[in-house]
C-alpha cells in the first residue's frame, strides 16, 4: 500500500507540481535536470498562470543595449505575424479538429546572468530533514521538493514533486516553442494583460482571447548540474546553445545564419560567432560604429539575402564564407587569370596554420572531414573555444573589422546611419522612435516579421509601422546618397550611387575585397597589414566608384553570381596596382588583365557585327596572315584600345603600355577565335 504525502497547495512563489527526471550528456560530466510540468490561463492566482506569463519572449526581460551575450540576444527574435496567422487560428480550432502543443522547452537561470551582472551558477544542496519529502535547493533561485513515497520499509523518494521558482531572482528563458508559448499566451489573454507594446500588439485581436481557457500546455523546464567537480562553473549558454540548435533543427528549421552562429563544432562557424560576440560585447547597437545594427545578424529564415534592412553591411553567411576562403580556401583561385569559380575545391589548411600557428590554438586542435562536395573543418575540443576565441581576437578580428568600419563606401554608410541617431534624438516620432528602438536596434528580427507577409486584411496599425519602416529607410538612402554625392565631381543620379551600396552588400563583392587583402598584404600577417591596404584602396574617389560598379563591372562579371567573386578579387588589385604601385599586371600577363578583357570585348562587338553583314562563306578558308587585308584591324584596335583606356581613366586605372604589346597579334588571335566559335572556319583550323 503507498501513500504520496508531503503535498502543499499555497503557493509562495511559483510552485507548479510535476515529474523530475535527469538526462546526462554525452561527456557524462554535465547533468541536464529537467521538470515536467504545465502551465494554463485557468486561474489567475495559481503557479501554472503565474510560469505561463514567464513563458514571454526575451524581449520582454531585457534590453538588447544590456545584453553582452550574442546567444541571448538571438533568444529574442520571435515572429508575431506567424504567431497571429497560424498557430492561433490552430489553437482556435479553425485549422483542425484536434488540437495540441508539444511541450515548450525552457531553461532557468539567475536573473542579471545573461546581463553578466550576476556570474554564478546555481548549485545544489540537499536537505532529507523532513521525513515527507526531500528538499533541493539551488541557492535559493529554484527549489525542488521530491515527495517521499510510504512503504512498508519507511520512505523513499518519488520523481513526482513540486518546483518552485523565486520569480524575483530567476529567468525563464524559452529554447524551444517560444511561438507556441506565445500564441497560448494571446488565446489564454495573458499576453494583453502583461504586453502594453502597441508595436507587438497590433499583430493581434482581443477577439483572439478566450475567457478562462482551459487548456493544459505541457512545460519542460530544465537546469544544470556539473557531476564531476561541484565547485566547477557552468556555462549554461554554451550548453543552451547546442540544445537550442539540435532541438529546433529536428522541428522547423531554423535559419542559416541562426545556425551558423550557434555552431560550436565547425572552425568557419566559430570565428562568425567570435566576431558578432565582439559586436554584441564592445560595439552593440551603435550607429555611428559597425555595430550588430550593420550585421543582419537576427536575419529569418524566410528572407532572401536581397531583403536584409537598408542599415546592414553584411550577414552571418557572408562572414561564414569570408573566413571560409580566408583561412580554408584554396589559393587556385588567386591566380591573377582566374575570374570564377569553377569547381568545387577541398579545402586548405595552410593559410590557417599561418594565421595560429605559433599560438595555443593551432591546426593540431582542428579535424577535416569531406564527404562528396561536403567539406568540415570541426574543432576537436569544445573546451578548447575560449582559447581559441582569444587567439582569433589578437590575429584577424581588427582586420575584419576594420574592413566593415573603416572602408571608405562603409564610412558613407554608417555616417548616413549616424544621421539616422541624431534624428532619433532630435525629431523622430513617436511612431518612428518605437520602429528605430525596436525593429532596428532590438535584435529580435522584428524587420523580417514586418516584412515577410503583409496582413490579408487591412490592418492600420500595421501598415502605421511599415510606413514609419519605409520613412526611415528612405531618409536613410537620402543621406548616404548626399554624403556620397559630396565627394564627386560629376552629378551622379542616386541610383548610380546606390548601385554602388549595393554592390558592396553581396558575397562576391566582399569574398573578393578580403581575397584582395589577402593577396595584397603577401606573407605580412593580417593586422600589421590592414592599414596600408585601407590607406591605399580609400585613395579611389566616389566617382571611380560609380564608373568601377556601374559600368566596369558588368563588362567584367555577369550577374549577382556569388560564384564571381574572384573577379571582384581582380577588379580591385587593379585598382590597387595604380595606388601602391605594385605591379600585379604588366605587359608579361597582359591577357590575364582586365584591361586587355575590356580591349576584347570592344574588339569582339565590332568583329561580330561587321561579320553579321558579311557573306560569311568568303572567310571560310581564311589564312592568319590574310586577315588584315579582310579586316580594317587597324582602326578596330585603335578604336577598342581607346574605349578601354577612357573607361579605365574613369575608374582612376592607368592602362597598361599597350605600345608594349603585340596588338595585331593578339587581335589576330581573337578574331580567329570568333571565326571558329561562329563555325566559320573549322574547329581544328591552326592559327
Amino acid at each position: 500500500m503507498m501513500e504520496i504525502v508531503g503535498m502543499e497547495t499555497k503557493r509562495r512563489t511559483i510552485d507548479v507540481t510535476g515529474m523530475l527526471g535527469t538526462f546526462e550528456t554525452k561527456n557524462k560530466e554535465i547533468i541536464i535536470n529537467y521538470f515536467s510540468t504545465f502551465a494554463n490561463a485557468k486561474d489567475p492566482g495559481s503557479g501554472e498562470y503565474a510560469l505561463l506569463e514567464q513563458l514571454s519572449p526575451m524581449r520582454e526581460k531585457v534590453n538588447p543595449g544590456e545584453l553582452k551575450d550574442l546567444n541571448s540576444l538571438l533568444q529574442r527574435d520571435l515572429n508575431d505575424q506567424r504567431v497571429s496567422s497560424e498557430l492561433i487560428p490552430y489553437l482556435l480550432g479553425k485549422i483542425s479538429d484536434i488540437v495540441f502543443f508539444p511541450a515548450i522547452l525552457g531553461v532557468l537561470i539567475p536573473k542579471d546572468f545573461l546581463e553578466e551582472k550576476t556570474t554564478k551558477y546555481p548549485t545544489k544542496k540537499i536537505d532529507k530533514s523532513n521525513e515527507t519529502k526531500t528538499k533541493i535547493d539551488f541557492d535559493g533561485y529554484w527549489t525542488v521538493e521530491k515527495y517521499r513515497v510510504k512503504t512498508e520499509n519507511g520512505f523513499n523518494d518519488s520523481n513526482l514533486g513540486m518546483l518552485k521558482i523565486d520569480e524575483a531572482k530567476t529567468e525563464i528563458i524559452v529554447l524551444d516553442g517560444q511561438h507556441r508559448a506565445n500564441a497560448f499566451r494571446v488565446v489564454g489573454g495573458v499576453f494583453f494583460e502583461t504586453n502594453k507594446n502597441e508595436l507587438y500588439s497590433a499583430f493581434y485581436k482581443e477577439d483572439q482571447t478566450i475567457k478562462k481557457y482551459m487548456a493544459d500546455l505541457p512545460v519542460t523546464l530544465i537546469w544544470f548540474e556539473n557531476k564531476q567537480a561541484k565547485n566547477k562553473t557552468i556555462d549554461p549558454a554554451l550548453i543552451s546553445r547546442r540544445l537550442f540548435v539540435d532541438v529546433n533543427n529536428t522541428a522547423r528549421k531554423v535559419s542559416e545564419a541562426r545556425t551558423i552562429l550557434l555552431n560550436d563544432n565547425e572552425i568557419d562557424s566559430l570565428l562568425t560567432r567570435f566576431f558578432y560576440s565582439y559586436l554584441a560585447r564592445v560595439k552593440t547597437f551603435k550607429a555611428e560604429v559597425f555595430s550588430l545594427l550593420h550585421s543582419a545578424f537576427d536575419i529569418d529564415s524566410d528572407i532572401v539575402e536581397g531583403t536584409i534592412n537598408k542599415f546592414s553591411l553584411t550577414t552571418p553567411q557572408f562572414i561564414h564564407d569570408i573566413f571560409y576562403w580566408l583561412l580554408f580556401g584554396t589559393r587556385h583561385y588567386h591566380k591573377l587569370d582566374v575570374y570564377q569559380v569553377t569547381r568545387t575545391s577541398k579545402a586548405h589548411l595552410i593559410e590557417f596554420e599561418e594565421v595560429f600557428g605559433d599560438g595555443e590554438f593551432t591546426q593540431k586542435d582542428i579535424n577535416y572531414t569531406e564527404k562528396e562536395d561536403e567539406t568540415k573543418i570541426l574543432i576537436k575540443d569544445t573546451n578548447k573555444i575560449r582559447t581559441f576565441e582569444n587567439e582569433y581576437l589578437e590575429k584577424l578580428n581588427a582586420s575584419i573589422y576594420k574592413i566593415f568600419n573603416e572602408f571608405k563606401l562603409c564610412k558613407f554608410h554608417l555616417q548616413a546611419s549616424s544621421s539616422i541617431e541624431h534624428w532619433y534624438h532630435e525629431e523622430m516620432n513617436s511612431t518612428q522612435t518605437e520602429v528605430w528602438e525596436k525593429v532596428f536596434c532590438g535584435g529580435e528580427g522584428l524587420y523580417y516579421t514586418f516584412k515577410t507577409k503583409k496582413p490579408k486584411k487591412e490592418n492600420k496599425k500595421i501598415n502605421k509601422y511599415l510606413t514609419a519602416i519605409k520613412e526611415i529607410e528612405d531618409k536613410f538612402d537620402n543621406d548616404r546618397y548626399y554624403l556620397a554625392k559630396k565627394e564627386c565631381k560629376k552629378n551622379w543620379e542616386q541610383k548610380d550611387i546606390d548601385q554602388v551600396f549595393d554592390s558592396f552588400r553581396t558575397k562576391a563583392f566582399q569574398i573578393g575585397l578580403l581575397m584582395a587583402f589577402d593577396y595584397f598584404k603577401e606573407l605580412k600577417e593580417f593586422n600589421k597589414s590592414i592599414d596600408e591596404f585601407l590607406s591605399s584602396i580609400n585613395k579611389v574617389q566616389m566617382d571611380a566608384w560609380v564608373y568601377i560598379i556601374k559600368d566596369l563591372r558588368p563588362l567584367i562579371i555577369k550577374g549577382t553570381d556569388p560564384k564571381k567573386w574572384p573577379a571582384y578579387q581582380k577588379i580591385i588589385l587593379r585598382i590597387l596596382q595604380e595606388n601602391d604601385k605594385k605591379k600585379y599586371y604588366t605587359k608579361e600577363n597582359f591577357k590575364s588583365s582586365i584591361d586587355y578583357l575590356l580591349f576584347k570585348k570592344n574588339l569582339l562587338e565590332r568583329c561580330k557585327g561587321f561579320l553579321r553583314d558579311e557573306d560569311k562563306s568568303k572567310y571560310r578558308n581564311i589564312d592568319y596572315d590574310e586577315l588584315d587585308a579582310k579586316f580594317p584591324l587597324n582602326d578596330w584596335i585603335q578604336k577598342s584600345e581607346n574605349e578601354a583606356r577612357e573607361l579605365l581613366k574613369n575608374c582612376t586605372i592607368k592602362m597598361i603600355k599597350m605600345s608594349e604589346v603585340n596588338l595585331q597579334n593578339i587581335t589576330k588571335s581573337i578574331i580567329m577565335e570568333e571565326l571558329r566559335r561562329q563555325d566559320i572556319i573549322e574547329e581544328n583550323e591552326n592559327y
